[in-house]
């Protein structure tokens, strides 16, 4: 999990240089959600402490998400749906592709991100 996360080398910087998870587990013997020192530290904290933490819960929805929303190719917006995109049923109901349905989904994201922080610019 997490294991694309690049760790600096100061012996050889040519080399491509990315953390496995047992260069993430740091000798501790279990995954552990990022590169920071201080991150990991609070992950085994709570972890130690039994406690229901982010990192645990991303890696447990992996395996039950559904393949059209983790590929961002299932639209929700209208009553008609959901709309799944398949080479078989290339377009929605509404008559949007994958490309539009991807940028239409980012788009909202975004646009829920924004609004969400706007709060904190009065």
């Amino acid at each position: 999990m997490f294991g694309f996360f690049k760790k600096g080398n100061q012996k050889n910087q040519n080399q491509q240089n990315f953390c496995t998870e047992t260069d993430l587990a740091q000798g501790v013997g279990v995954k552990v959600p990022s590169f920071h020192e201080s991150v990991n530290y609070m992950y085994q904290k709570v972890r130690e402490a039994q406690l229901s933490n982010v990192a645990d819960r991303f890696e447990a929805m992996e395996k039950v998400r559904c393949k059209f929303c983790k590929e961002g190719v299932s639209c929700q917006l209208c009553s008609m749906g959901p709309c799944r995109i398949t080479p078989q049923t290339p377009r929605g109901v509404c008559g949007i592709d994958a490309h539009g349905i991807v940028m239409r989904n980012l788009l909202i994201k975004a646009n829920m991100g924004l609004s969400a922080y706007t709060y904190h610019c009065r």
